[in-house]
């Protein structure tokens, strides 16, 4: 079974190692640091498993990044730090997890809408991502 906590260290050691961001917020966390800063969540989607003997599970999820900068500044820094996220997890690359196991980039990371929450201007960045194993 593949160990979610290891998705996050491994594809936060690519963002960290980016140099990019600065500020990471991490699932389960109440932190508000300076902005702009990135706020990370894993949301498992399903297991499947396409063999007839049940073998061969495959996990599907979506890591998020949420881009969160000052309001009223128009949406550049937003979508810029977006475009940047994106471009860390190129469709169809690997990563190697502590375990071994792998998982790849499932798709195209998408940018959705960005939203205003309170003060804050936020811009999620959708990758999904899939694991055997």
């Amino acid at each position: 079974m593949i160990d979610q906590s290891d998705i996050l260290k491994i594809c936060g050691q690519v963002i960290v190692a980016s140099g990019s961001f600065p500020r990471i917020v991490w699932d389960n966390s109440d932190a508000l640091p300076a902005k702009p800063y990135v706020v990370i969540e894993l949301r498992p989607r399903d297991i499947q498993d396409r063999t007839l003997r049940k073998t061969s599970p495959m996990w599907a999820g979506t890591m998020t990044a949420t881009i969160v900068t000052a309001l009223d500044k128009f949406d550049t820094e937003a979508q810029t730090l977006a475009k940047a996220m994106a471009e860390l997890f190129p469709a169809a690359s690997r990563l190697t997890l502590t375990s071994g196991q792998r998982i790849a980039v499932a798709d195209h990371p998408a940018p959705t809408g960005g939203y205003r929450d309170g003060a804050d201007w936020r811009q999620p960045v959708n990758i999904p991502l899939r694991a055997d194993g």
